[in-house]
C-alpha cells in the first residue's frame, strides 16, 4: 500500500511539474494574468519556458515585440484643396519589458484601436499644410520627418516605438 502511495505521489508530482509551465514562443513577451483578471505589473516573461505552479491558474497573453507594419491609407485634401490619396507605411513594435502595461492600460487590440487613431490624427494634421505636388517632389523628406516625430511621440503613449 505504502509502494502505491508513493508512487501514485510521484506521479502526481510529475504530472504537476510538467503542465505547470507556460512557454513564450519566439519574438514574442507576455503579460501574466492572475486567475481573478488582475494583470501582474511587475514582470513580463520574455521568451522560452517558464515553470512555476502559479501556471497552472495564471494566464500569458503573448504579445508580439518583433517590428512590424502597418499600412494606412486615406485620401485628405492638401492645401490647395486638391483630393490626394496618401498611403503611409509605419514600422512598430511592442516595447520590450512593457507588454503588461499595453495589456493593462492600453488592451491587447492597441493596434486597431490607438495606433491607427493616432497615425490617422498625425497624417490628418501633417498633409493639409502641403500640396500634393510639395509632397511628391520637393518636401517628401520633410513630410516624412514630421510624420515619424509626431508618430513616435504619440505611440510612446501607448509603449510602442
Amino acid at each position: 500500500m505504502k509502494k502505491l502511495f508513493k508512487s501514485g505521489l510521484l506521479v502526481l508530482i510529475l504530472v504537476m511539474t510538467t503542465i505547470s509551465c507556460t512557454n513564450v514562443d519566439t519574438g514574442h513577451e507576455a503579460a501574466i494574468v492572475s486567475y481573478g483578471g488582475q494583470t501582474d505589473m511587475s514582470k513580463t516573461l520574455p521568451e522560452g519556458i517558464h515553470w512555476g505552479l502559479n501556471y497552472l491558474v495564471d494566464d500569458a497573453v503573448p504579445y508580439v515585440v518583433r517590428e512590424q507594419t502597418y499600412n494606412y491609407e486615406i485620401t485628405l485634401n492638401d492645401k490647395n484643396d486638391m483630393a490626394t490619396p496618401v498611403s503611409v507605411v509605419v514600422y512598430y513594435q511592442a516595447q520590450k519589458g512593457k507588454v503588461n502595461k499595453i495589456h493593462s492600460l492600453v488592451g491587447p487590440d492597441y493596434k486597431d484601436e490607438k495606433l491607427k487613431a493616432f497615425i490617422a490624427s498625425v497624417v490628418g494634421r501633417i498633409i493639409p499644410q502641403y500640396s500634393a505636388q510639395e509632397i511628391n517632389k520637393f518636401k517628401r523628406a520633410e513630410v516624412e520627418q514630421k510624420l515619424t516625430r509626431l508618430l513616435a511621440q504619440e505611440a510612446s503613449a501607448i509603449y510602442v516605438s
